[in-house]
């Protein structure tokens, strides 16, 4: 795989991800100041500034310093080349590891188009043929069934419950496992 095809992934006729940049800070702060992103979210604050848009390109350029590549992106419309989400792998397990967790999300404006679903399968696919990984897991809030849909669409196979795992405006609450593993053979 070319550079090029590293830093920019087609999805279909309509979206392909890229590595986030400064023009994309006005819709990272449009987007993430949606009340229902923040809910269905771990890291995202409210209110979402400048500022935050700022960090988090400076941390995701960090990543793929550290990892000699890029492993999270923003989706883009192909025809106005505007970000409408992000996608990306939370680095959680030690680098050249054989699995990784995924997180997304995805402007409200573009909600219920199927968009989502064919993001997480090219970037599985991604993950599996160019990071050799061999098991993606997706955590997703007990109450964030949107999501779950989104991933079962995707192929994942829910696991199990994480009982108590997360904390949000002091509420604890439950998590559901997904995950999607690479097809080999023994």
């Amino acid at each position: 795989m070319s550079i090029e095809e590293l830093f920019h992934i087609k999805v279909d006729e309509n979206y392909y991800l890229s590595p986030p940049q400064e023009k994309d800070i006005s819709s990272f702060v449009e987007y993430l100041n949606e009340p229902e992103i923040y809910k269905f979210t771990l890291a995202i604050p409210r209110p979402y500034t400048t500022q935050d848009a700022r960090g988090f390109i400076k941390y995701i350029q960090g990543v793929e310093n550290e990892y000699g590549q890029p492993m999270n992106w923003v989706i883009r419309e192909i025809k106005t080349d505007k970000l409408i989400g992000g996608i990306g792998f939370h680095c959680k397990y030690p680098i050249g590891s054989h699995r990784e967790e995924i997180g997304y999300w995805l402007g409200k404006p573009f909600w219920g188009k199927g968009i989502m679903t064919r993001v997480l399968k090219k970037i599985c696919d991604h993950g599996f043929t160019h990071l050799n990984l061999i098991r993606i897991e997706a955590p997703i809030f007990d109450y964030n069934n949107a999501s779950m849909r989104v991933a079962e669409k995707a192929g994942f196979i829910r696991e199990g419950i994480a009982r108590k795992a997360y904390k949000k405006d002091d509420k604890i609450f439950d998590g559901v496992i997904y995950a999607i593993v690479k097809n080999i053979s023994k």
